[in-house]
């Protein structure tokens, strides 16, 4: 999976946390990945395609796929503190924050930690 790809995976997963993806939360996400597709059509296409991946999965290989892909970009330089702003802003763009997103936020930000500091 590309960079982008997955930090298109990683905010599909705090934005599904709650069981509902919201129009406005896929907007956010588009804006804040556009610096990485530059492409509203590259962009449209791997969002449908990690869309329907993403929604084939259960959970748990959600969370192992993230914490794979977290490892693998190790050694390479993450923004990890602009990756976890978006994720605050997907996880209160639709006006609510859940407590499932919470706790998917906390988890990726333990993973993220874990992944750097391994």
């Amino acid at each position: 999976m590309q960079y982008r790809e997955f930090l298109l995976f990683v905010y599909l997963y705090i934005a599904y946390s709650d069981y509902r993806l919201e129009l406005v939360e896929v907007e956010v996400i588009k804006n804040n990945l556009f610096d990485h597709f530059k492409d509203e059509a590259l962009y449209n296409s791997a969002f449908k395609k990690l869309w329907k991946f993403y929604s084939s999965l259960e959970k748990k290989e959600i969370e192992e796929i993230i914490v794979k892909e977290f490892e693998n970009l190790r050694n390479q330089e993450m923004d990890t503190e602009r990756i976890l702003n978006d994720l605050e802003e997907i996880m209160e763009s639709d006006g609510i924050v859940f407590d499932t997103e919470v706790v998917s936020f906390d988890k990726i930000k333990k993973m993220m930690l874990v992944s750097l500091n391994s």
